[in-house]
């Protein structure tokens, strides 16, 4: 399995981001490994492609997806 690096986040991101992983009881890796499949499985979805806009990205004290924690 390869790493992957991303730099240059926001400190708001980085919270936010810890904070769901949190809300799942698994590691920030495991929330984060869900986040990327979950963009990618919904590709596939009519209208897919769009998560990320259509679920608020960026706006945070939105309701979280349900189905991300399963």
């Amino acid at each position: 399995m390869s790493d992957l690096i991303i730099r240059n986040l926001d400190e708001s991101i980085i919270v936010e981001l810890k904070r769901r992983a949190w809300h799942q009881g698994v590691p920030l890796e495991v929330s984060l490994r869900r986040l990327l499949i979950a963009s990618i499985e919904d590709e596939g979805e009519p209208g897919g492609g769009s998560f990320f806009l259509a679920n608020g990205a960026g706006r945070f004290g939105t309701a979280p997806c349900d189905w991300l924690y399963s």
